[in-house]
Formats: structure tokens, sequence, C-alpha cells
């Protein structure tokens, strides 16, 4: 045993683990370039065998210590080295048990009074996952990625209901974007709905997106109280909104900008709360301060979330069940 602990211990294998230890950085390194810390942390960082291998050096160092009585005069150099990596190790020991990351902004001094605003809160460098059901409540650091499976299992239970309740991690996506897929093999159609002007949305059936605070859906099973629903009735678009909305033409609206005149109020059609009226194409429709426009029903297509391909486009999407 003497024997084995000796050559386990030994300076030959100290030095393999070093090396271990500086490829496993240089690897987390390219794959933090590559995808992102997320999943640098899930496969080097964060495993059980990275963090024994920093156990195995920091115990190595300190058996050759004392094992070559590095203390001496003549090898005071060789001590401190040691000494330094034991320092550094055990420091990191206790950041990542102990410890927390976050960024803390720090504003700048009030330029009539000079008084810097105090700040009591950092934003966390870990992604952080809240679920909130009724009265109860949980908080999870949850490091996602698309190369590593993660698993997410959360149990809520409600005693005084008879009822149990499972939060469960599907799917996560990273730098995804809805693309709009249109070809002759797709039974689905897709509405386009333009907003802010010049900004074409793709909604299919039962599905939902915001208009400002509204939310609009089509044909959703279960659907939104307070929002818009539009339904295809009988082949014919229909609208109906859980609050006042008002519309106008198009062609009417061009017609008297171009005259050089603002638009009257008079001049909108007002459709009353929880009212069906027809979806018509080319139409502006306002809701609140907000509007919208029904340009056209894209046959054959249908909403797809790709990969963008690019570290900074798109976004991170978490299906939970």
């Amino acid at each position: 045993m003497n024997k084995f602990l000796k050559g386990f211990f030994s300076m030959r294998m100290m030095a393999l683990g070093l090396i271990v230890f500086l490829f496993a950085i240089a690897v987390a390194t390219f794959l933090e370039s590559i995808y992102n810390i997320q999943t640098a942390k899930l496969i080097i960082y964060n495993a059980i065998w990275f963090e024994l291998l920093l156990v195995y050096l920091t115990i190595s160092l300190i058996v050759n210590i004392f094992r070559y009585q590095m203390w001496k005069r003549e090898k005071i150099a060789m001590f401190m080295f040691h000494i330094s990596f034991i320092v550094i190790l055990i420091g990191a020991g206790i950041t990542r048990y102990v410890g927390f990351e976050g960024i803390m902004r720090l504003p700048e001094p009030d330029s009539q009074t000079g008084v810097l605003r105090p700040v009591d809160f950092i934003y966390s460098a870990d992604p952080r996952l809240k679920v909130f059901i009724e009265n109860k409540y949980i908080e999870e650091t949850l490091y996602l990625s698309e190369q590593v499976k993660t698993n997410f299992k959360v149990d809520f239970n409600f005693p005084e209901k008879g009822k149990n309740i499972r939060v469960e991690l599907i799917n996560f996506q990273s730098k995804h974007i809805d693309s709009l897929i249109v070809n002759d093999t797709i039974s689905d159609y897709v509405l386009d709905i333009v907003t802010g002007g010049k900004k074409s949305n793709y909604i299919a059936k039962n599905e939902f997106m915001m208009i400002g605070n509204y939310p609009l859906s089509f044909e959703k099973k279960d659907a939104m109280p307070g929002g818009i629903d539009i339904f295809n009735k009988d082949g014919k678009m229909m609208i109906r909104s859980g609050i006042e909305m008002k519309y106008l033409p198009m062609a009417q609206m061009q017609k008297i900008r171009q005259s050089g005149m603002d638009v009257p109020d008079s001049m909108f059609v007002t459709i009353p709360a929880d009212t069906l009226v027809p979806f018509n194409t080319t139409t502006l429709y306002y809701i609140g301060e907000e509007s919208f426009v029904f340009k056209e029903v894209i046959n054959h297509a249908r909403v797809m979330r790709v990969p963008s391909g690019r570290k900074d486009v798109g976004e991170d999407f978490v299906t939970l069940k």
C-alpha cells in the first residue's frame, strides 16, 4: 500500500496530472469560444472528474512538500512554487463551493451634487431558473447547453388539494430564430401580421403573438382573456377583441395622407369588445396605442425554429413540461 501511495503521489504522476489539467483548460477555452461558457462549465469546469483532478493535485503538492522537505533554505524557490499552487487551488475551491460570481454596475456620480447612488445588488453570472406555483417557489442554478443533456426535475406537493405538480426540462435550443418555411408538401398555412409599420410576424394555428401588451392568437384552444382572437370561419378570417378596437382600410388612409391632411378619428370604424367581425387584409387595426395590419395568408407554410448559425444572432429557448 505504501508503495502504491508513493507512486500515486510521485512527482512524475503529479506532472502527468498537471498536463491533463492544462489540456482540460485548453479544451474548455475552445468550447467557450465555439459554443458558450455554460458548455465549458458542464463538460469541464463543473465536472466531477475535473474537481477530483484538482483535489489530487492539491494533495500531491502537499505530500511532495513534506517528502522532499522543501521548507529548507536551498529548496525555498520550489517551496514557494508549490505553496502558491496550493493557495490558488484552495481559493478556487472556496470560490466554487462557497462564493458566487456576478456583475455589479456602478453608476457615475450625479453631475450636480457629485453624490454616488449606492448599489446593493449584483447580476448573477450563473443562469437561474425560477418556478412559482401558487405560494410555492423554487430557484435553481441551471446550466444549459445543446451539446450536453441536463436533467432538471422538481416536484411541488399540494397535500391540501391532493395534487402534485412536476416541472421537468424537456429541451434547450441556443441561438435559434423563427424562420418561415414554404413548401408544396406542407399542408398548413400561416398568417402574416405586420407590426411596427414594417415587421412581418408569422402566426400559425393554436399559436399567439404579442401586440404590445395584448396577446393575439389564431384559433388557439385556450384563448387568452382580454386578448385578440382570430378564427377561420367557413373559409373567411374573422377577428374578435376582448377590448374595443378600431380599423381603417390602408387605401383610404393613403388617399387622405396624399392630400396632406391628417387622418381624422371619425374615419376609423370602431369595433365593440367581444364582437366578431371579418378580418380584412391591407387594413390598419388599432387596439389601445398599438397597431397592426393583416397582410396575407401564406399557404403551404410553417414557422420553424432553426439555428441562426451565429453566436450573436437569435435567442435561447427553454422547453419545460
